[in-house]
Formats: structure tokens, sequence, C-alpha cells
């Protein structure tokens, strides 16, 4: 079934393009950031999976001929971000020579860096004028309504409509859906609920953004939900970094932007009280939550029906001790693309006893490790060039938010690989970019 929905996605893309050309980006890149990884098409064992992004990335670069259009590579260097992704791309590829005989290092470079780098230069051309930045814009509220709408159903009726479109064809992506406290967690389309929690968490600077600059109370229903849906997936680490990120935004909005917010804030407060007074569910769901949150940071309490890694934060930290030995074996460029796979890789438990990796809960422990001080420097420094582009006009009201967006990402990386929230990721650079240009247009 995942196959023929993708083959009708991919016609329909087709039949918009040409036919109602001003409105193909948006639904195409809606189609790119909705999909899961796991509906893909196999190629070959040698060469990467054929995702639905790719297939849509693919799609993105036949029309983009046909069309003409001029890739803008200026707008790169009007931005002073192309020096960021030129160390960047040099330290990935000595990292992939180094590794040229590893297969799964091998469609890492091709099938993640190259299509991180050709998708951005797309959207980068494309998004050239405020009015389509605007556009661009509301189809990111759209959806993050749609997905927060699924969402909610699916801890509803512990029916995740998006595992109808799984071909099997992408075993490497985790599809993960398990209960904690006697909730299915909200996972949707991203494979995993702590991925669907970042997704949503870069989400909400953007939809706040817009309450902020618009008249339309509907987007407010969009912000309860994509509030909801980060409560639902029950990620402690992001809940924890977005809390603290929101209260950071709400305290220093103007008065008149906090005004949008007491009536909404009142009611949720209001309904909130009234749902935890007659839903003994709701009210264990809460109130759990809550108190893993505290346990996290430090407090001793108990959390009933909690299931596995009730201390997320102690298990992280322990996973650092793997980092030793692989960085005083392989230090300038790492292991190699999934090498606690490949290998055994011993860490120390909190109660003392060697136990071996099974995964690596830090994006910043899986580059030392994968790619050394080599690929770990040229990644942090690019992450740091491209924040420093988003924080150097604190007048564009539209860029301080997606450095929110931006930061948001970054800090939750802390606590999880980037996994399938990699898309939106490269997306919030891309407009990063394109606001700074058009900014700099203006001045000029």
């Amino acid at each position: 079934m995942g196959e023929i929905v993708l083959f009708s996605i991919i016609i329909f893309l087709l039949i918009i393009f040409f036919y109602k050309r001003e409105k193909y980006i948006y639904v195409l890149i809606f189609f790119y950031l909705i999909l899961p990884e796991y509906c893909a098409i196999s190629i070959g064992n040698n060469l990467p999976t054929l995702t639905a992004s790719r297939c849509l990335l693919i799609l993105f670069i036949f029309t983009t001929i046909i069309e003409k259009k001029n890739l803008k590579i200026n707008t790169l260097k009007e931005t002073n971000s192309y020096k960021y992704f030129m160390f960047f791309f040099i330290c990935e590829t000595i990292v992939f020579l180094k590794h040229i005989n590893i297969n799964e290092h091998i469609k890492e470079y091709l099938g993640i860096i190259l299509e991180n780098f050709i998708f951005l230069l797309l959207l980068v051309s494309h998004i050239d004028n405020r009015e389509k930045l605007d556009r661009f814009i509301k189809m990111l509220i759209i959806l993050a309504t749609i997905i927060g709408i699924f969402s909610v159903f699916e801890v509803i009726s512990g029916i995740n409509l998006s595992n109808y479109l799984n071909t099997g064809a992408n075993t490497s992506i985790m599809n993960i859906a398990y209960e904690r406290l006697n909730i299915i967690r909200a996972t949707f389309s991203l494979g995993h609920p702590i991925c669907l929690a970042i997704f949503m968490g870069m989400l909400l600077p953007i939809v706040i953004y817009k309450i902020n600059n618009s008249n339309k109370k509907c987007i407010k229903v969009t912000l309860i939900l994509t509030l909801l849906v980060i409560f639902l997936t029950i990620s402690r680490g992001p809940i924890i970094i977005i809390t603290v990120f929101l209260t950071y935004i709400f305290v220093f909005m103007s008065t008149k932007e906090k005004n949008k917010y007491l009536i909404l804030i009142f009611f949720s407060i209001l309904i909130l009280m009234l749902c935890l007074l007659i839903s003994k569910n709701i009210s264990e769901l809460f109130l759990g939550t809550v108190k893993s949150i505290f346990k996290e940071i430090g407090f001793e309490v108990e959390v009933d029906n909690f299931g596995g890694n009730t201390n997320g934060t102690d298990s992280r930290l322990r996973q650092w001790t793997a980092l030793p030995k692989i960085i005083k074996q392989y230090p300038l460029c790492g292991g190699g693309s999934y090498y606690i796979f490949r290998n055994q890789v011993p860490y120390i438990r909190a109660n003392g006893e060697i136990s071996y990796l099974r995964s690596i809960d830090c994006e910043y422990l899986s580059l030392l490790i994968n790619k050394g001080i080599i690929g770990f420097l040229g990644t942090i420094i690019f992450y740091i060039g491209i924040l420093n582009i988003s924080l150097k006009n604190p007048k564009s009201s539209l860029l301080k938010y997606l450095s929110y967006s931006y930061c948001i990402a970054l800090v939750c990386y802390i606590t999880v690989c980037q996994l399938t929230t990699f898309k939106m990721f490269w997306t919030i650079i891309a407009l990063i970019i394109v606001e700074k240009s058009l900014i700099m247009r203006k001045e000029n």
C-alpha cells in the first residue's frame, strides 16, 4: 500500500506542477516533511534506500530543471554561510575518504550529506522573495495542524495511520510505538516519540511567530495542538528543553504580544483543571508525566507504569564512558557510520557493570564515535556558523523565531540523535538563510 500511495503522491505533484505551478513547491515540501522514512523502495544493498523524501527530492530536482530555475548559490555568499558549508563539506569528505570501504558510511555520505545540501540549495533558490516565504510559513502552520490532529487521534485510538505507509524496505529506520503511563505515546510518521517531540518543538516558535503577526485566531488552535502533541510524546528531555525556551520566548515578548495569549492561557488552565477532576486517566497521565520530569531533574519521586529507562539523564551520561577507548583508537575520523552496530562497544552502567552500547542517545556523542574529531568539529562549527547568522539581525521577528526553532533542535540533540528530524532541521536552516538574504537585499 505504501508504494501505491507514494506513486500516487508523485503523480499528484506532477499534475500540480503543470497546472498549479505557483502552489507546487509548498505541496511538495509538505509531503517531503510529513511522509515517513519507512515509506521507501529498496534499489540495492550498496545504494541508499529510495525513501519517500528522496523520491520527492529527485522530483524536486527534475521539475527545477524543467522550470529552468537558476540555483542561487550567491545567496549562500550573500549571507556569508557558504564558508561554513564548505568547511562542513570538506570535513565530511575527509571522513568519508577514510571510511570509503564501509558501505554504511558511503550510504550516509551520499544519502544524507549530499541530500541535505541539495535540498537546501533547491529550497533557497525557490523561496526567493517575501511573498513566497510567507506562503511557506503558512504551509508549515498547516503541517503542524495536520500532524497535531493525527497524533492526538493516534493516542486516543491507538492507531498510527502512517504505519499503513510502511513498505518494509527501510529496516534501518525505527518505527517504535509503545506504552508509557498506560497510553500509546504519540509518534505519527517520525518513527519514535522523541523525534515527534523535537519536530513539533521546531515548529512551535514558528506557530507563535504567526500568532504574533496575524489576527487569525484559528492559529491558536494549532498552538494548542502543537503543545498537546509534545506533551503526549512523554519525552522528558525535549519537554523540559521546549518548556524552558517557551518560557523565555513568553517573558521577552512585548506586552501587546502577551495580551494575545492571556485568554488562551486562562481557558487552557480551566479546561485542564476540569479534565483532571473529571477523568482519572487524564489525571494519572498528567501527574505521571510531571513526576517523571521532576525525577529527571533530580527529585526523588516514584513514577508508576512508566516503563523502562526511568532515569534518562543517567543512562545518557553513562554512554559517554564508551568514548575514551574509541577516540583513542580512532581519534581523527572515528570508527565510521553505525560503528556500535558493527562492533561491541563497552560502557559502564550505573551499577558499575560493563555492558555494550545498543544505541547512542546523543547526536554529539554519535558524531565523535562515528566521525571523530574532524567530523565533530566540521559539524559543530557549521552549526555555530548558522546560529551566528540567525542572531545577527535582532530586528527581524521571523529570523528571531527561526533561531529559537534552530536552538531548540540543537539543545534537544543532547538527548537523542538527529534521526528522522533531519528534514525539518535542514528546512529551518534554509529558512534562516532565505530570511537573512531578504533582509540584506532590503538594507542594500
